[in-house]
């Protein structure tokens, strides 16, 4: 199976990496990264993707076509256990070998990472970026939220540098405010779709009124 007849057909696609050794010792974790890089009001981003990367496979979660995602703690554990812990996969659950996606993620035309995250790894010809000068939608089709610190190679991209602490939990929600502001969002709440517009802002970083 290619990446290619997985993904979300919303644009630009938002795509979370977040690294795990041990994946079912981890539960507690990452079904917190997972619940808030996935929901929004009690609705599903179905532009959004979550890599739990590992070696030699990864797991993915698609929005567009996740079910049985549901953020009471309870069901969210019992659902991570059972896809994290006795390896079984639902609708929008995928286990892919794990160099196929970081082929993928660095082909991605905008790339949000920590501040400090060690950018030696990062293709020479990336361009630095502000909020205010995140380039437009039209230029934008895939966007990366990657927390990994090993090398990645980048084609292409333009980075923001989110002066985040190390806690991912704050990272993830920091990022997915920012990409709300500049794109706007899809979201799937009680089986409608619904497209929330982008708050407008100014160069400078206030909105505009």
């Amino acid at each position: 199976m290619t990446l290619s007849k997985i993904l979300t057909p919303y644009s630009p696609k938002r795509i979370f990496v977040f690294e795990t050794r041990d994946p079912c010792k981890e539960i507690n974790r990452l079904k917190i990264l997972a619940l808030y890089a996935l929901t929004v009001s009690y609705g599903i981003r179905i532009d959004t993707l979550v890599i739990l990367y590992s070696t030699p496979m990864s797991i993915l979660l698609n929005g567009y076509r996740l079910r049985h995602f549901h953020p009471q703690d309870k069901s969210l554990t019992r659902f991570l256990e059972s896809i994290l812990c006795k390896n079984k996969l639902y609708p929008g659950v995928h286990l892919l070998p794990s160099d196929i996606i970081a082929g993928f993620i660095g082909g991605a035309e905008l790339l949000i990472v920590p501040k400090t995250l060690r950018t030696a790894n990062m293709h020479s010809g990336i361009q630095l970026t502000r909020l205010g000068s995140i380039p437009p939608q039209t230029i934008v089709k895939t966007i990366v939220i990657n927390t990994l610190d090993t090398p990645t190679r980048f084609e292409n991209s333009f980075v923001f540098r989110l002066p985040a602490s190390a806690n991912q939990l704050y990272f993830t929600i920091a990022s997915n405010y920012i990409l709300d502001l500049a794109y706007g969002s899809w979201v799937r709440r009680r089986g409608k779709i619904e497209w929330r517009e982008p708050l407008r802002y100014r160069i400078n970083g206030s909105e505009n009124t």
